[in-house]
């Protein structure tokens, strides 16, 4: 497995992997990752201006992972967000960990990121906690959707 930056040809893989994510799950239609079902949401979310790090990560050069911590701005409220989606195959062999932690390495130590979690999504539930992300606050008066943090290490 190897790690780079997004490429052009990784917008069809990304809505690909998002797509096949959504079908998995009942309930990832509430998840921001899992409706990018287009071009242009693909591309926008590889190539924003707001992206503040992102890391793709490949098998054979092809795209199976996604990462990226983005500035985000929802009412009176701005902050970092970090999205992130693997390819069904390959989950559950710790690519999640091994890119946050790259990730986290390169942001700054007084940025606080928010990973907002589905609380039936148990393994990424457990990645978050196995990481040091600490409970925040739920989504609005939405119980199922639980935002945790964690600040950078750079």
């Amino acid at each position: 497995m190897k790690f780079r930056k997004p490429i052009i040809e990784d917008i069809k893989t990304l809505k690909n992997i998002s797509i096949n994510f959504k079908n998995e799950y009942d309930w990832a239609e509430n998840i921001p990752i899992a409706n990018i079902d287009n071009d242009k949401k693909a591309k926008e979310r590889l190539f924003s201006d707001d992206i503040e790090n992102i890391l793709i990560a490949t098998e054979n050069d092809e795209m199976i992972g996604y990462l990226a911590v983005k500035k985000f701005e929802v009412e009176d409220n701005s902050g970092y967000e970090a999205s992130i989606i693997i390819a069904s195959k390959f989950r559950g062999k710790e690519i999640a960990k091994k890119m946050t932690r790259m990730v986290f390495n390169n942001i700054s130590k007084d940025k606080e990121v928010e990973a907002w979690v589905h609380q039936d999504n148990i393994p990424s539930l457990k990645t978050v906690n196995s990481l040091g992300f600490k409970f925040k606050k739920h989504f609005k008066e939405d119980k199922m959707i639980r935002i945790y943090t964690k600040k950078g290490q750079k």
